[in-house]
């Protein structure tokens, strides 16, 4: 899976642990926060989509709609109208 930059800010402490942490394991700060962030998130649960087909206009299916918002979920793009059958 490609990679994207992310930024955000540790406390001084929590910063200083990782550095050493990745010299002693002889690792990438970024492999053991990745791998961290893996651990933690196993097993949560997602978020399930509820309302979609509650308004079905007919044009769109309600199991068509809930596919198309999780691809666009699961790849990060930004919302928009999926194509309907006309």
């Amino acid at each position: 899976m490609p990679a994207v930059r992310t930024s955000f800010y540790l406390a001084r402490e929590t910063q200083a642990r990782l550095r050493l942490a990745a010299q002693q394991l002889g690792r990438s700060q970024t492999e053991l926060v990745n791998e961290a962030l893996e651990t933690f998130l196993r097993g949560r649960p997602t978020a399930e989509l509820r309302s979609i087909g509650a308004g079905e206009d007919g044009a769109l299916g309600a199991a068509e709609v809930k596919r198309w918002a999780r691809a666009r979920m699961a790849r990060g793009a930004a919302p928009g109208r999926p194509k309907g059958r006309r």
